[in-house]
């Protein structure tokens, strides 16, 4: 019964992390949440590390008005983010695009989790499972070597 109830907590775990990983519907948001999320998402041209609404920059302002004015042209989140990319590379983005090879560093630390929840539950379950040595009390083998060495001593 209890490997049961680990089995569906680690499958509750896995279920919340598919469900954390799908991207809210962009068609809720209003067009300034639109650009506020799509800012976060692109990299500061001449920022070391911060994103296009982190930045004061005159490049990352004109950057936040080109997404508003793509936007209001009526582009999608994903042809907006593929300008950038097409206009200052892979590394226009925040994060790495989730296809190919860049789907790795997505998908490993779920993995890793997953096995380690496996080898913690098979390492606890062994641990469980040893007797316990009572290493206070003189077994019966023990008291027959004292005698044995008594005798040779005598």
């Amino acid at each position: 019964m209890k490997r049961v109830r680990w089995w569906l907590v680690l499958g509750a775990i896995v279920v919340a992390l598919v469900v954390a990983a799908i991207p809210r519907d962009s068609s809720t948001r209003t067009p300034e949440e639109r650009v506020t999320h799509l800012a976060m998402q692109i990299r500061c041209p001449t920022c070391a590390g911060l994103a296009v609404e982190q930045s004061t920059a005159p490049l990352a302002i004109s950057s936040k008005e080109e997404i508003r004015q793509r936007l209001q042209a009526g582009q999608s989140d994903e042809q907006i983010r593929a300008y950038f990319v097409s206009r200052y590379g892979s590394t226009a983005l925040m994060s790495p695009e989730k296809t190919g090879i860049n789907r790795l560093p997505w998908i490993l630390p779920v993995l890793l989790a997953i096995v380690g929840i496996a080898v913690l539950m098979f390492v606890v379950r062994r641990w469980r499972g040893r007797a316990v040595v009572d290493l206070t009390s003189p077994t019966a083998e023990d008291r027959m070597l004292v005698e044995s060495a008594l005798r040779a001593r005598a």
